[in-house]
């Protein structure tokens, strides 16, 4: 690949091969920061870490403080249990992620509870949610009373 740059009028071609992979064509991810690639069927999904641990903060069930790892597994759709595979399962994933997930073990079974910044995560996404919720009522309800005053297609 070679990349051609332009400063002050001046053109500098510069060979570019650091990590290029000829047969992806593209540039080839090395370590961990090139996420983690799941096929499902014709679809595929690439999710980062981070991306990863934010899809659980939204399918994280706010009405329990404590919720067992089987329990909310079985909540969770097949697409990122797939990608959760590559990370030994749910539970180990989640016992990683301190920052987000409190992980501790009652009776022989693993239970999950979020921290408190991964709770005000989840709160500020629902308090979004809401906001967002109220605001399309509001419209709908504007569109409505715009269609219920017009006075032109009843006097045809």
């Amino acid at each position: 690949m070679i990349r051609v740059f332009r400063v002050n009028g001046l053109i500098s071609v510069l060979p570019f091969t650091r990590n290029y992979n000829v047969t992806t064509t593209g540039t080839r991810r090395t370590g961990s920061g090139g996420g983690v690639r799941g096929r499902m069927g014709s679809s595929s999904i690439q999710l980062s870490e981070p991306q990863l641990v934010a899809k659980l903060l939204e399918l994280f069930p706010l009405e329990n403080s404590w919720i067992p790892v089987s329990k909310w597994a079985q909540s969770i759709s097949d697409e990122v249990k797939e990608l959760l595979v590559a990370y030994n399962g749910l539970g180990n994933f989640v016992g990683k992620q301190n920052n987000f997930f409190i992980v501790r073990t009652e009776n022989g079974v693993k239970v999950v509870s979020l921290t408190t910044m991964g709770m005000s995560l989840c709160q500020r996404r629902q308090k979004k949610w809401n906001i967002e919720r109220v605001r399309s009522d509001k419209f709908g309800q504007r569109r409505d009373f715009r269609r219920g005053s017009s006075n032109y297609h009843d006097k045809k």
